[in-house]
């Protein structure tokens, strides 16, 4: 299940699934997302979900800068 909350202060993205949750050391794929929501001012949490499954949640200002070294995003670009 995918979750998408805005309001004017933060966007807040929460993902949940009911399978077996993760087993697997952890890698880069969760440390380098972290790394990139807390430098956009955000926060991330991630572990077994209630009961079954994997949940994955980011908090980020609604007006987050750019990530050091790259330029903003424009409405329309790819």
């Amino acid at each position: 299940m995918v979750d998408l909350t805005t309001t004017d202060d933060v966007v807040e993205l929460t993902i949940t699934d009911d399978g077996r949750g993760s087993t697997a050391p952890a890698g880069d794929g969760l440390s380098g997302l972290a790394e990139r929501v807390v430098s956009a001012g955000g926060r991330l949490a991630h572990g077994p979900a209630d009961g079954r499954g994997f949940r994955l949640s980011a908090v980020l200002p609604s007006s987050a800068p750019a990530p050091a070294g790259r330029a903003p995003e424009r409405a329309g670009a790819p």
